[in-house]
């Protein structure tokens, strides 16, 4: 990191090349702007494009795609499995994305299963019907065309040095605040710009290799680990699928989702049971904590010298194989996950009293504040301990202040069984289901009012 200081080493282009990218990126994903009578961000702009030159007369090809992806997932996972080809087993990229969980593996074989059943209109309504398995494969096929310009997007905020550089500036602040260390940053900023599994994998790394305590591992992981931008635009235009009514409002709700997650983080790592996890490192690979301090240049200059380093090597070729990459976790992982479990969801929601028992104290709660149909929707608020999916495929058809103030909520829930719930559990962190559900249910009470008040004060809604 010494290195890095020596600011005159790095060519004046790696600063231009980070500056421009960040500030495109930063363009796309956050600059409301007006379109088609309503607003609208550029990269929404973009994707609405892409999906009317999927639709072909009658043929869907969004629709056909989703089928694909689903059956090719399926069925390089069952060869990893079972006859562990080469061009599989040699290559990490291939292994990552076919050698998975058994959770991952019956979750895609169930994908397949009702995916065929849908696209081809076989089996009970209740499963292929117009409120389940068909709203399930619009939303995936909507997701398509998402997929296909967010890959090109991503890099601009990832890769291109604007992470490295926020994540130094606010290293100082992390520690009076959250009560964290510097290198927490780098967590952070890997979550809100790229993934908050990454976030999750570098924070219990950092535990594991004597860099954090697990109570600054547990905080990071559930506090810090937010849902990205790109993955909370997906969420987003997902809610609103049905009508796009509110897709120029994601800059404000992400907004809100700032200002929120603020204030959880200010609060929750002085209470329980985060307070209580023991503030000692691995018992394994003890204390190694060694952080370097840059000597001799400002913070900023610092900073900008980092960024640009990352830049430098980065190009277009760079970002070509990024997409690509991208496109395979999004479209062969993501995509049967959410035919699977977002279908089954919408039967068990549809058909049966599960969630709306579990959920009626909430939907007292939620009447509190005046949210229209806080009971009917009040399971969506819950379900999303499982996935962060879920939520948004149950406010299709809400009122638009609910589906703000849910949808908001969904997203600054964080403990998601599913992605970032799995890897806590599965690390050696001293934190168990009980305290990541204690932790769930904490964010969504303390962080409803605060969402309800910013958007009565923040937000005017469409029509």
């Amino acid at each position: 990191m010494n290195d890095q200081k020596l600011g005159s080493a790095i060519p004046s282009g790696a600063y231009l090349k980070f500056a421009i990218a960040s500030i495109v990126g930063l363009f796309l994903f956050l600059v409301p702007l007006p379109y088609q009578g309503a607003i609208n961000i550029p990269l929404g702009m973009a994707i609405d494009f892409f999906e009317e030159l999927l639709v072909v007369g009658e043929f869907n090809i969004s629709r056909f795609l989703v089928l694909a992806f689903i059956a090719v997932s399926t069925l390089f996972t069952l060869l990893a499995y079972t006859v562990k080809p080469g061009f599989i087993m040699n290559s990490e990229k291939m292994k990552s994305l076919f050698m998975v969980s058994p959770l991952y593996f019956i979750s895609r074989i169930v994908g397949l299963v009702l995916v065929v059943m849908i696209y081809f209109g076989i089996g009970p309504d209740f499963i292929i019907g117009e409120i389940t398995g068909d709203v399930m494969m619009g939303l995936a096929a909507s997701l398509v065309s998402v997929f296909l310009i967010l890959a090109f997007a991503i890099p601009l905020l990832v890769d291109f040095g604007l992470m490295e550089f926020i994540g130094i500036l606010i290293k100082k602040a992390l520690r009076l605040l959250f009560t964290l260390p510097g290198r927490a940053s780098v967590d952070l900023m890997a979550s809100w710009f790229g993934s908050s599994t990454v976030a999750v994998v570098i924070s219990t790394g950092q535990y594991e290799r004597g860099k954090y305590t697990g109570r600054e591992a547990a905080i990071v992981c559930t506090n810090f680990s937010i849902v990205s931008i790109p993955f909370c635009f997906i969420v987003w235009r997902t809610i609103n699928a049905s009508t796009h009514e509110m897709i120029g409002l994601f800059p404000i709700m992400y907004l809100i989702l700032c200002i929120t997650g603020f204030i959880l983080a200010l609060i929750l790592p002085r209470v329980w049971p985060l307070n209580r996890i023991p503030d000692t490192y691995d018992d394994i690979a003890g204390k190694t904590i060694d952080e370097e301090v840059p000597q001799g240049e400002t913070l900023f200059k610092w900073a900008a010298n980092v960024a640009a380093q990352k830049a430098e090597p980065v190009g277009v070729n760079y970002v070509l194989k990024s997409a690509v990459s991208i496109w395979g976790q999004l479209y062969l992982d993501l995509i049967p996950l959410v035919i699977a479990w977002g279908t089954i969801a919408l039967v068990i929601a549809e058909y049966t009293p599960v969630f709306t028992f579990l959920a009626w104290p909430f939907g007292q709660y939620m009447n509190l504040f005046g949210i229209p149909g806080a009971i009917e929707i009040a399971p969506a608020a819950l379900i999303g301990f499982i996935d962060m999916f879920i939520p948004a495929f149950m406010l299709q058809g809400a009122a638009l202040e609910a589906k703000f103030i849910v949808g908001a909520l969904s997203l600054i829930q964080i403990i998601y069984i599913t992605e970032v719930g799995i890897l806590i559990i599965k690390s050696r962190l001293p934190v168990n289901i009980g305290h990541l559900f204690i932790i769930f249910l904490e964010r969504t009470i303390l962080s409803l009012p605060i969402i309800w008040g910013l958007t009565k004060l923040l937000v005017t809604f469409p029509g």
